[in-house]
C-alpha cells in the first residue's frame, strides 16, 4: 500500500474521530460557550443567586424529563407527560381546596393518578400494540380536556403551606432543587446499577435480541410508562407549587421541551443509548440558561423559540450523526 493510500485512510479516520467527538461531546462545548458568553455580556448572570434561581426553575422539567428519558431509552415515546402533570395535579388541587383533603394525602393522590395515567398509556402500547406516538398523542389531548373540565379552565390558588414550600429556601438554595437532584440520581442509579436498567437499555437497543435473552420486554415497556406518568405528576407538583396555583397552562409544551432536553443530554431518540445524569440534567439546565441569559440581555422574548429550536436541531443532527457513524 502506497504512502498516499495510507495518508488517505488516516485522514478519513481522523475526520471520523472528529465527527464522533463532536457528536458525543459537542453539547458540553456548546454549554460552556453559552455560559461564558452570557457571563461576559450580562453582569448579573454569573452570580450564586441567579444560578440558584435557574436551578430552581429547571426542577419541574428535570423531573418530567427523567421519565421521558426512561421511555426513550426503552425505544418508545411519551407525548402525554404535560397533560398527565396537569390532570393529576388538578385532581390533587381540587381535593385540597374544595374537599379539604390534607396536603400529604392529596400529594399521594397526585402521584397515584400519574401512575394510573402512565399505566393507561402502557396498557395500550403493550396489550394492543398501538404505536406509543399515537397513544400518547391521543392522551395528550384527552387528559388535558378532562383536566380543563375538572378545573373549569380556571386558576385555583393553593393553600399557603404549599405556596411557601414551592419557594422555600435556605440562603439562596431552594429546597426543591435537593428533591429534584435526589430523584434524578435515584433514577440514574436504577438505570445504570440495577438489572432493570440494563433490561430497559437492551429493550431499546434490539427487541428481538432482548426477547432471546429472556428479558420480559412487555413488562419493561409497561413499567417505563408508569414511571414516566409518576414523574410527570411529581414534576407538575413542583411547577404548581412554584407558581402557587393550578392554571390551564400547567405542563403545556412540557412534552416537547422535555424530549428536547433528553436529546440534548445525549439520550438517543432511536432508543437504547444514553444516561439520565449528567446528560438530562445539563440538557434541561442548558435550555433554562439560554432563556435566562437572553432575558438578562434584554433580548425580545419572541426570539427565544428561535434559539431553542436551533439548539434542538443541533442536538437532533448530532444524534442522527452518531447513529450513522456506528454503522
Amino acid at each position: 500500500m502506497g504512502n498516499e493510500s495510507i495518508a488517505g485512510i488516516q485522514a478519513v479516520r481522523t475526520k471520523r474521530n472528529v465527527k464522533q467527538f463532536l457528536a458525543s461531546y459537542g453539547f458540553y462545548i456548546i454549554f460552556i460557550l453559552v455560559f461564558m458568553i452570557y457571563s461576559l455580556r450580562a453582569p448579573s448572570f454569573l452570580t450564586v443567586t441567579n444560578i440558584m434561581n435557574m436551578l430552581h426553575t429547571t426542577v419541574p422539567l428535570m423531573v418530567i424529563a427523567c421519565g421521558i428519558g426512561m421511555v426513550i431509552i426503552c425505544g418508545e415515546i411519551d407525548l402525554s407527560v404535560g397533560s398527565v402533570a396537569f390532570l393529576s395535579n388538578s385532581i390533587g388541587t381540587v381535593l385540597m381546596v374544595k374537599a379539604g383533603v390534607p396536603i400529604p394525602l392529596a400529594f399521594i393522590v397526585v402521584v397515584l393518578t400519574g401512575v394510573v395515567l402512565g399505566a393507561i398509556n402502557g396498557f395500550f402500547v403493550v396489550v394492543f400494540r398501538v404505536s406509543s406516538l399515537i397513544v400518547t398523542l391521543g392522551m395528550l389531548i384527552s387528559f388535558r380536556g378532562v383536566a380543563l373540565q375538572i378545573t373549569n379552565s380556571q386558576v385555583i390558588g393553593l393553600p399557603e403551606a404549599l405556596r411557601a414550600f414551592g419557594n422555600f429556601r435556605i440562603a439562596s438554595f431552594y429546597i426543591d432543587i435537593a428533591f429534584g437532584l435526589i430523584i434524578i440520581l435515584l433514577l440514574h442509579t436504577l438505570h445504570t446499577k440495577r438489572p432493570y436498567g440494563r433490561f430497559v437499555t437492551a429493550t431499546g437497543n434490539d427487541r428481538e435480541i432482548a426477547e432471546k435473552l429472556g428479558i420480559p420486554i412487555r413488562k419493561i415497556k409497561f413499567s417505563v410508562f408508569v414511571i414516566s406518568g409518576a414523574l410527570a405528576a411529581v414534576g407538575g407538583f413542583f411547577s404548581m407549587t412554584q407558581v402557587g396555583a393550578i392554571n390551564p397552562l400547567l405542563g403545556n409544551g412540557a412534552e416537547f421541551t422535555g424530549i428536547a432536553a433528553v436529546i440534548i443530554g445525549g439520550i438517543s431518540l432511536f432508543g437504547g443509548e444514553g444516561k439520565l445524569f449528567p446528560g438530562v440534567f445539563f440538557g434541561v439546565f442548558l435550555l433554562t440558561v439560554i432563556e435566562t441569559g437572553l432575558n438578562q440581555m434584554s433580548v425580545s422574548p419572541y426570539v427565544y423559540p428561535f434559539f431553542r429550536g436551533g439548539i434542538i436541531f443541533i442536538a437532533m443532527y448530532a444524534d442522527s450523526l452518531k447513529v450513522r457513524l456506528r454503522k
